[in-house]
């Protein structure tokens, strides 16, 4: 009667042991598999940000949603042409779920418009260095709403991040200003320079809207995002 005992918790530790070696393979499997996706996601985060600036950066550039559409014209097409090649696969198109997922569209489109537009007068470092605040609006916003908490390394991340804000943002505007010295004195004289570097201080001013505005729609995307997956 013992032996027999013995013997059933023996069977029963080894197939915990078993399940717990299975388990811990299947999630080394799923990260493993997580990685081409996410160097896919850097890369294709990198070229669309270096691409973009390229091209809003012409002069006078004001066809930002003709960008829009082109864009999403050619996203469309490359998710049918992979769903068609049985590369990915999702489900047909249902129109509760248009329902439930048109806000969360149009904020993704004011996120890659008000995007746009502060890389038309920021450049690329400092584009990415205040788009890191979102992470920010994000957390607290999941604090505020969904009772979520922040730890003490997290707010030192949070200070780390809106310090190297605050210096981009002070360089950017040095940087403005101290392009105004190599003016000929002459044209200074006439007040040239000075009017260029009302120019480049406003341009600055305007992109800071641009990207504080960006930041609200990211951070409100990725929370409604979260809610609707939740609620289907």
């Amino acid at each position: 009667m013992g032996s027999s005992k013995e013997t059933s918790e023996d069977q029963d530790l080894a197939e915990l042991r078993r399940n717990l070696a299975t388990g811990n393979q299947k999630d080394a499997g799923d990260a493993s598999s997580a990685v081409p996706s996410v160097v896919c996601y850097c890369l294709a985060s990198i070229m669309m940000t270096v691409v973009n600036k390229f091209i809003v950066s012409g002069s006078q550039f004001n066809m930002t949603f003709l960008l829009l559409s082109m864009q999403s014209i050619v996203c469309v097409a490359c998710v049918i042409a992979a769903k068609k090649s049985s590369v990915i696969s999702f489900r047909n198109f249902d129109i509760q779920d248009a329902k439930a997922w048109y806000p969360i569209s149009c904020l993704l489109v004011s996120v890659i418009y008000t995007g746009s537009k502060s890389l038309q007068y920021l450049s690329i470092p400092v584009y990415t260095i205040f788009k890191n605040l979102t992470i920010i609006l994000i957390a607290y916003g999941e604090v505020l709403w969904f009772g979520g908490r922040i730890t003490a390394l997290t707010m030192v991340a949070f200070i780390f991040m809106v310090f190297s804000s605050i210096l981009a943002a002070f360089t950017d505007v040095s940087n403005a200003i101290g392009g105004t010295e190599n003016i000929p004195p002459a044209s200074a004289a006439m007040g040239i320079g000075l009017d260029m570097m009302s120019n480049m201080v406003s341009r600055l001013n305007v992109g800071y809207i641009w990207m504080f505005v960006n930041c609200l729609m990211s951070a409100a995307y990725v929370r409604c995002s979260a809610l609707v997956m939740s609620l289907s």
